[in-house]
């Protein structure tokens, strides 16, 4: 017989040589994925932890910079780590925004290899070595994970935690160490303690222990992962709140009263997501993949998976990044589950087979460079470098009539805190007693165009040049000089997003200085 792409595989793969591509591909994306790609992986974690090694409070969420301190639902967990860092990294050096962020880049993608790691460990538990080896390569070089791993988004932090604590628990079958379920649990309350939802799939890998009629262990992991939440969770909160479990409690009594106040969509709009970020045919067969691994080995991780997807496909607030969670662990199962069909087949599905992972491996190899050269916000991000050196700026004032719709600045890279006044005036009127709308703590928006007269910006940052010349004369009859700074445009996949769909704010930013 002939031999597959399966046997070159296993031929000449195996962890070390994984992990060292997974780690190319990743230093590629360190090193050319710059920008960001959500508003939370830098808003809620960048822009929040350096304006706190900075002495100011970006978003406002600590209470002695509050008139009426209260928390704003948020874990501190993760965006503290990097307050640490970026604490260190001003403690030692003077280094520019961006050398900064190769940095945390880094430090993500150095934490991201764990993934692909255990992922390997588990898949071998739950089948055998040769399948762990296409479970490996297929994490190390999908898409979309290289990328997604240089972010800072909570919901591929908490991934490594999870997968280390269901391994540990793997590892475990055969002995009679109750104390590794206590550390089990105690690692995966750091997934907790970094994103509240996986409580869901924490909740499954102890329901999978307790039907297993495993009662001192379920018990075990439950007092590891308690004391984890306690220590981390409730003990930041201690600090800062005087009292535990503050975010944590203001976090879910927030989200049961917003339930409906964020993107909403189809329950099954996370099956879809997951379809799509496997690529065709791959993306549906793992479905049927799934459903054909399932097995007294592979409930640690099936239960959990399914649990997860169930309560985020029936929570209506929906986005996109809140599945990121699951795709390792559904592509475990899913390749698992093909395997298994791969090895029970006649040599007609194994051809069959075989000639799917091609396309899969063709299309995959197409996207890769894409998405590991993605530099995500970069408009925005060079628009707010090019005055960092200008110590004189306070103010900002985004004119967005002929946009898309406003965009968020990144302070951070300017290098300072500034005000932004945004002002549109299909937004705004004259009959509007409210002149200017407070959205944060640095961020208003002018509600009557009258207050244009009151505010002094040092730069005019107009969102989009469409029609630019209007509206640069409606400005020059407010500001008497302004004068040309540059123009800042977005990379190529954000134009190309923005041009299939237009509600995408990737636009060019022209910008003024204000002369006084």
């Amino acid at each position: 017989m002939k031999k597959s792409i399966f046997d070159f595989i296993e031929k000449y793969f195996d962890i070390k040589k994984i992990l060292i591509l997974a780690f190319i591909l990743r230093l590629f994306a360190v090193l050319f994925a710059q920008g960001y790609g959500y508003h939370d992986d830098h808003f809620l974690i960048i822009e929040a932890s350096q304006s706190w090694v900075d002495g100011t409070d970006y978003n406002n969420w600590l209470p002695w910079n509050q008139a009426n301190p209260k928390p704003e639902g948020h874990s501190f967990f993760y965006v503290g780590l990097h307050y640490c860092v970026f604490s260190i990294i001003d403690a030692v050096s003077n280094l520019q925004p961006t050398t900064k962020m190769y940095i945390i880049r880094l430090l993500n993608a150095l934490f991201s290899l764990l993934t692909v790691f255990f992922s390997y460990k588990i898949a071998e538990k739950i089948s055998d070595k040769r399948n762990a080896k296409i479970v490996g390569l297929i994490i190390a070089m999908l898409w979309i994970l290289p990328w997604l791993s240089v972010r800072n988004l909570v919901e591929m932090f908490c991934i490594p935690f999870l997968l280390y604590a269901t391994y540990l628990i793997y590892n475990e079958e055969e002995k009679q160490r109750n104390y590794i379920f206590l550390l089990a649990g105690f690692i995966a309350g750091f997934a907790f303690s970094a994103r509240f939802q996986t409580g869901i799939y924490i909740l499954g890998i102890g329901l999978v222990l307790l039907f297993q009629q495993k009662f001192i262990k379920t018990f075990l992991f439950g007092i590891g992962t308690m004391l984890s939440i306690a220590l981390i969770q409730g003990g930041i909160d201690m600090i800062i709140w005087k009292r535990p479990f503050a975010e944590l409690t203001e976090y879910v009594l927030y989200n049961i009263a917003n339930k409906d106040a964020y993107v909403t969509n189809s329950w099954y709009s996370y099956i879809l997501v997951l379809t799509g970020l496997l690529l065709l045919p791959m993306g549906i067969l793992y479905w049927f993949g799934i459903y054909k691994s399932i097995s007294k080995k592979s409930l640690l991780v099936f239960v959990p998976t399914l649990l997860f997807l169930i309560f985020h496909s029936i929570y209506p607030n929906k986005q996109e990044r809140f599945i990121y969670t699951l795709i390792p662990s559904f592509i475990i199962l899913g390749q698992t589950g093909l395997y298994f069909r791969y090895n029970e087949g006649t040599e007609k599905r194994k051809k069959r087979l075989q000639i799917n992972f091609l396309i899969f491996i063709i299309i995959n190899t197409l996207f890769l460079p894409i998405a590991i050269s993605y530099y995500g916000k970069k408009a925005r991000i060079e628009a707010m470098e090019s005055i960092s050196e200008d110590k004189n700026a306070k103010v900002i004032l985004t004119e967005y009539t002929n946009s898309a719709g406003n965009v968020m600045l990144p302070s951070f890279y300017s290098k300072k805190w500034l005000t932004f006044y945004n002002f549109s005036s299909e937004k705004a009127t004259y009959t509007d007693t409210a002149m200017i709308e407070k959205k944060s703590g640095y961020v208003f928006e002018i509600k009557n165009p009258i207050y244009l007269d009151s505010i002094h910006p040092d730069y005019v940052y107009f969102i989009s040049k469409t029609n630019i010349k209007n509206r640069l004369i409606e400005m020059e009859k407010r500001y008497i000089k302004l004068e040309y700074h540059g123009i800042y445009y977005p990379g190529y996949v954000d134009h190309l997003l923005h041009v299939i769909n237009p509600i995408n704010k990737n636009e060019p930013i022209v910008v003024y200085k204000v002369r006084k």
